[in-house]
């Protein structure tokens, strides 16, 4: 299909032969983004935004922050991050009280703030435990910012020369962000420096910035701000708000979540290594599976720079024209997925099934610029939830409002999903 998004051709793209030429085969022909004005010195820096040159310093900046053995030290770290609020909350339950109302959204906020302090920055947030704690408050602040509807913005998409008016990401957040954040880095890093650790990544990037070679890309304070801020942002994006929807499908499925349970409780009792929750197959399965139906951003985009024709389809693709991976209808579609709109783990326990094209699953997208952190996000997810079902299991909420154990959509901005509180209720399994 081909649209205008004010003065600017877009072509939308859903079949997998043609994602996998686009962002991998013929990379050289789409390998920008659309360049975006948010109206913002830092938000202008985020790394999805910037030219093919930039773009690859960044990449290359941000990519050792999510090597394996990265991964490795802060998958222990957050091993005993989710055994602490587990703990926490396993508190709160007096014996035999039975079913507690629960939004997993809150509880994941205080932990994955708790992450970025522990497994980012290597900082312990006093009052990390708190669901109202000052840096989650600070970053809900950054979310409520870039991702809350405004129709000025979707104007503004069409008619960039409108952000001076109305900036998508305002600064008020944002300049305290930077404040904070900084002031975090040269403190902590300063007195214990650490090279397993994001923080210090960053701390060597603002220390270089007076190399000419960087100025001359544009490199700048705001450019380590930046990256900081979407790996944090990222963290909410990509695992809290899934987490939150793996949660009630578990909750919608019962024999789902009664296979699941079974395995963590295996595998638990079995097994002391490491790679724990690599054995866990099935809780994988529930993971990718979740992701296929509702990705945390349901489109790719790749401007065409230059004219590109594939002679099979009969496609032509001027240069300048957007092009659009919608990855909500890609990862649903019936050609690709028998009972697209169901939950079913089980299809992804097979990989040897042609009829799932890998490139019919485009959620952390694929090529150069895949998601750098999405070997992190499945890692996260998977400690995460196994060990929260170690201790509880959820059930769809029978008291209240009838209609509060669903997902009820809100208006959100062009990229990121936006969605009510899921209120569940757990039990206690021990």
């Amino acid at each position: 299909m081909a649209f205008y998004e004010g003065r600017t051709p877009q072509v939308h793209i859903c079949d997998p032969e043609l994602v996998k030429q686009i962002l991998i085969r013929d990379y050289d022909y789409f390998s920008n983004r659309k360049q975006f004005n948010l109206g913002n010195p830092i938000a202008n820096e985020i790394l999805d935004f910037q030219p093919e040159v930039k773009w690859k310093y960044m990449r290359a900046v941000m990519t050792p922050l999510f090597a394996p053995s990265r991964i490795r030290h802060m998958a222990e770290i957050l091993q005993s991050i989710s055994e602490e609020h587990v703990d926490n909350l396993k508190s709160n339950f007096t014996p035999g009280s039975g079913p507690m109302k629960f939004e997993f959204r809150s509880y994941l906020g205080s932990l994955l703030t708790d992450v970025i302090g522990r497994c980012y920055l290597n900082i312990t947030f006093n009052d990390r435990l708190d669901p109202n704690s000052h840096f989650l408050q600070l970053l809900k602040d950054l979310i409520r910012e870039y991702s809350d509807y405004d129709i000025k913005h979707e104007l503004i998409r069409s008619f960039p020369f409108l952000t001076w008016l109305h900036p998508i990401m305002p600064s008020k957040a944002l300049s305290q962000f930077k404040v904070t954040l900084l002031n975090i880095i040269k403190a902590r890093n300063a007195s214990s420096p650490n090279k397993l650790n994001m923080g210090q990544g960053l701390h060597d990037l603002l220390s270089k910035l007076d190399n000419p070679d960087l100025k001359s890309l544009g490199m700048n304070e705001n450019t380590g701000v930046a990256l900081a801020l979407e790996a944090f942002l990222a963290t909410f994006d990509s695992v809290g708000n899934p987490l939150c929807f793996l949660a009630y499908f578990l909750a919608k499925n019962p024999p789902v979540q009664d296979k699941l349970l079974k395995e963590v409780d295996e595998i638990f009792e079995r097994s002391s290594s490491e790679n724990i929750f690599h054995d866990m197959r099935y809780l994988q399965a529930c993971i990718q599976e979740m992701f296929r139906l509702i990705p945390p951003f349901f489109r790719l985009e790749r401007e065409c720079t230059k004219d590109w024709r594939n002679e099979e389809k009969g496609l032509t693709i001027k240069k300048g024209t957007v092009v659009i991976i919608p990855v909500w209808p890609l990862n649903r579609h019936p050609d690709h997925y028998e009972n697209p709109e169901d939950f079913i783990p089980e299809r992804f326990l097979n990989q040897d099934n042609s009829k799932n094209s890998t490139y019919a699953f485009a959620t952390f997208g694929h090529g150069p610029k895949n998601c750098v952190g999405q070997k992190w996000s499945y890692e996260m997810s998977a400690i995460i939830m196994a060990t929260f079902l170690k201790q509880f299991r959820f059930q769809l909420s029978n008291q209240g409002r009838a209609d509060e154990s669903h997902i009820k959509w809100k208006p959100g901005s062009s990229f990121i999903l936006k969605f009510e509180p899921i209120v569940l209720e757990i039990v206690s399994r021990t």
